[in-house]
């Protein structure tokens, strides 16, 4: 009797471990939703989500201007005398006008204690050009030589006798600039003179009724070729074309 009267209760005992059994395997474990989504990546400075990225590649940094690279070429420096301002020599005799010691198509005057020399029966042809009258500076303690040239070719324009004056031994390419000298236009040139020269050298070119005249500065070294800018810068700015020998 004993015996029916337990069969009941090890039958409940039995059906409610059955269904708790039931109950866990449904309900299951947080791993089987899934993982969940992530809210990405933050940004390490300030704790938010970093901005979207522009597909096209455009952010706000690059909406201002683009900053300089510093890699732009130095300028080259003006060819001097008329083209730039400095300091000028003290005005001496002038030169090429009447009873001048070189009658010229052009005149200007000479720095103070220089010389002034006719050189045309030397019958030079230097660099393409002939040297017609000669400004030195030996007597002012400076080593330095204008000239007043015609170029070898008579019929060469402004430019184009710079062209056959630079044409050798040259060093580099020469820095030309266009001025103005009587109010005509003119061209001057800087140039560095290769091989056994090897010194600075300036020139300019105007045209006159006469043909073109050359003008131009040399140093026996850089020290005496700078120290003759001077008269070299006074000698341009008081050149005028009168059109005829003087």
């Amino acid at each position: 009797m004993n015996h029916r009267d337990g069969t009941p209760s090890t039958l409940l005992i039995v059906l409610f471990l059955g269904a708790a059994l039931v109950t866990g395997c449904t309900a299951g474990s947080p791993a089987d939703a899934g993982p969940t989504a992530s809210a990405g990546p933050t940004d390490p400075t300030s704790g938010s989500p970093p901005s979207p990225v522009d597909p096209s590649g455009d952010t706000d940094e690059l909406d201002g201007p683009i900053p300089s690279s510093g890699t732009e070429g130095p300028s080259l420096p003006p060819a001097g005398g008329a083209a730039s301002p400095g300091e000028t020599a003290a005005a001496g005799v002038q030169v090429g006008d009447t009873g001048s010691p070189c009658p010229l198509p052009v005149t200007l005057t000479a720095a103070r204690d220089w010389e002034v020399t006719d050189v045309t029966d030397l019958q030079l042809v230097l660099h393409g050009l002939v040297p017609l009258c000669e400004l030195h500076g030996r007597h002012a303690g400076v080593f330095g030589s204008i000239r007043v040239n015609s170029p070898a070719d008579p019929g060469l324009g402004a430019a184009a006798a710079l062209d056959a004056y630079a044409a050798e031994e040259v060093e580099g390419r020469p820095e030309i600039a266009e001025v103005l000298v009587d109010g005509r236009p003119a061209v001057e040139m800087s140039l560095s003179r290769a091989g056994e020269w090897n010194r600075t050298e300036r020139a300019l070119a105007v045209e006159t009724e006469e043909g073109t005249i050359v003008i131009t500065l040399t140093g026996l070294d850089q020290a005496d070729f700078e120290s003759s800018l001077p008269a070299y810068r006074l000698a341009l700015n008081t050149l005028r074309v009168t059109g005829r020998p003087g």
